[in-house]
Parts: C-alpha cells; structure tokens; sequence
C-alpha cells in the first residue's frame, strides 16, 4: 500500500478522528439542533392546536353572535307589534271618547234648544195673548157702546186668558 501513497496508521486515525469528529459534532451540534427543531416542532404543534381551538371559538361565538341577534331581532318585533297593538287601542280608545263627548254636547245642545224654544213659545203666547187683549179693547171700544163694551171685554179676556 505504500506504493500506492496509502499509509494504513494514517487511515486509521483519520478513522479514529472522524469518528471523533461524528461523536463531538453529535454532541455539541447534532443534539441542540434535534432539541431546537423537536421544541420548535411541539411549539408548531401548540400554535396548530390553539389556532383549531381558537377557530372552534370563533365559531361559537360567531353561533352565539346569531343566535342573539336572532333573539334580538325577535324582542324587536315583538316590542314593535306589542306598540302598534298599544297605538291602536289608544287610538280606537280615543276616537270613542271623542264620540261620547260629541254625543255629549250634541245632545246638551239639543236639550238647551228645546228649552230655549219651549221658553219662547210660552213668552210669545203671552205676548200674543197680550195684544189680542189690547186689539180686542180697541177694536170692542169702537164697535160697542158703554155697557156692552164691559161685558164684551170681560168675557173675551177670559176666553183669551184661558189659553
């Protein structure tokens, strides 16, 4: 082997270094990478496995979120209907009172107005009654004499008195 350049003892320490060399390498940089690269792939792991549960919350809270605007949307309906049913009672209630209060006065006016004309009536009978006395006066005391008249007018003043 000589001949060839080959010194065995050399082969043998490069052997010897090499395997030094994988067994030093092994220790100081093949070991902290292997930790680096494991701790980072269970770190990449946890990342994975909160970014899923954060994703499923995300989720339920999107659900939720719908749900409650859904129920919302529901009360809002309700309260608007339950407003328009308030209005319309108020409402209906306040066109009847109107109503009974036009009734009202529509019926104190009619009863005020038949006592204003039962009122007018009697005073223009009496009027009447009145001046047919003082026509009949006028009209005896020319067409009768002294003695007639008396009588005559007493009687009509009774006949005009008893209406």
């Amino acid at each position: 082997m000589e001949k060839l350049g080959i010194d065995p003892l050399l082969i043998v320490v490069q052997i010897v270094n090499f395997v030094l060399l994988l067994i030093i390498l092994k220790k100081v940089l093949y070991n902290p990478i292997l930790n680096t690269i494991k701790n980072r792939e269970k770190e990449l792991s946890e990342i994975e496995k909160k970014g899923v549960e954060f994703e499923k919350e995300k989720q339920e809270f999107e659900k939720e979120k719908a749900k409650l605007l859904n129920a919302l949307q529901k009360e809002k309906r309700e309260v608007l209907e339950e407003a328009k049913l308030g209005a319309q009672i108020l409402k209906k209630e306040t066109i009847d009172k109107a109503n009974r209060e036009a009734k009202k006065i529509l019926s104190e006016t009619q009863k005020q107005a038949l006592r204003d004309s039962g009122n007018l009536t009697k005073k223009i009978k009496e009027e009447a009654n009145k001046l047919a006395v003082e026509l009949a006066k006028n009209a005896l005391a020319q067409i009768l004499n002294e003695k007639d008249r008396g009588k005559s007018v007493e009687i009509a003043i009774k006949r005009i008195s008893g209406f």
